[in-house]
């Protein structure tokens, strides 16, 4: 309403050195910037486990934001561990570059990564590969299947977040051993080879599915139907409402896998036949089109426009 503003309680106002934003800005990481703010509001002092919880984010991202901050703001170690020593454990660069040094599973992981960067890594996606490294629980031969893997799917477009998300969902499947994750790998290049032929159906080209795009596909998948499937009600969708429409082409699936019908074949037979009113007469505008020009389409409307004419006056 006019005249009225939103008010801040002076008791939480929060005082920050500018140099010190300067610094947050110079990671270049957003979480690294959430957790800034989240420990300004926790008086200044906030550990990787209790930052991923307010954040609703992984430990080790948590972890690997609060290493960065401390890479860029020494003092920022005080003001992140006001009760000890031991509220954190994040690395420093010197932890990093020792064990980059004397390391030799992590120096491969760092080498097999930037070969895939086709470039020397950033301070982030170091600190980011050192933490699914330390803390990810995964044997060094399937975080490397996972970096080959990124790489095929992403190439140069490869990032330590899509690392960091394929790991978690390595660990949450029960991935223990190389042979593990190769099934899951497998598993994840059959829906991507079906995401893409479903992409093609749709005539989306050239590019890569978005979030929502992806989500949509994978729900099609799942409830176990085709490519072919999908083109059907992609069909349908584009004879009844003129366009792609995500929403309206899901409920046509959805309605199709509450009746049983997920192949081509059940779907002709089991929905109606398969053919609507509309779909007969777009076929028909669709044959008589391929036949004519538009010239004579104009001409075959005037003919009928006149027969209905004559036939109002008899």
């Amino acid at each position: 309403m006019a005249g009225e503003n939103i008010k801040v309680k002076k008791a939480h106002a929060v005082t920050v050195d500018a140099a010190d934003i300067e610094k947050v800005l110079g990671t270049g990481d957003g979480d690294a910037a959430r957790v800034f703010l989240a420990a300004l509001l926790s008086d200044g002092g906030i550990d990787a486990e209790s930052a991923a919880e307010k954040l609703d984010i992984r430990v080790e991202r948590a972890s690997r934001a609060i290493a960065l901050l401390q890479s860029e703001m020494p003092s920022y170690q005080e003001k992140a561990t006001p009760g000890g020593d031991d509220d954190l454990d994040a690395p420093s660069i010197s932890d990093i570059a020792k064990a980059r040094g004397g390391d030799g599973t992590f120096r491969a992981l760092c080498d097999a990564l930037e070969g895939a960067l086709s470039r020397t890594m950033r301070k982030n996606e170091l600190f980011g590969l050192f933490e699914i490294y330390r803390r990810g629980g995964l044997p060094p031969e399937v975080l490397m299947l996972i970096i080959k893997y990124q790489s095929i799917r992403r190439g140069r477009d490869i990032s330590i977040r899509e690392i960091e998300k394929q790991a978690a969902l390595f660990r949450s499947s029960g991935v223990e051993t190389y042979d593990d994750a190769e099934k899951l790998v497998a598993s994840q290049e059959k829906v991507r080879k079906s995401t893409f032929d479903i992409m093609r159906r749709l005539r989306i080209d050239g590019r890569m599915p978005s979030s929502t795009e992806e989500k949509y596909i994978k729900e099609f998948i799942d409830m176990g139907f085709s490519a072919d499937a999908v083109e059907m009600a992609y069909d349908r969708t584009v004879i009844n409402v003129g366009a792609l429409k995500w929403g309206y082409m899901r409920k046509i699936l959805i309605n199709w896998h509450e009746k049983g019908l997920h192949t081509p074949d059940e779907i002709s037979k089991g929905d109606g036949g398969g053919r609507s009113a509309s779909r007969e007469k777009a076929d028909n505008r669709m044959k008589v089109s391929e036949k004519f020009g538009e010239s004579e389409l104009r001409e075959i409307e005037k003919s009928k426009e006149y027969i209905r004419r004559k036939r109002g006056e008899g």
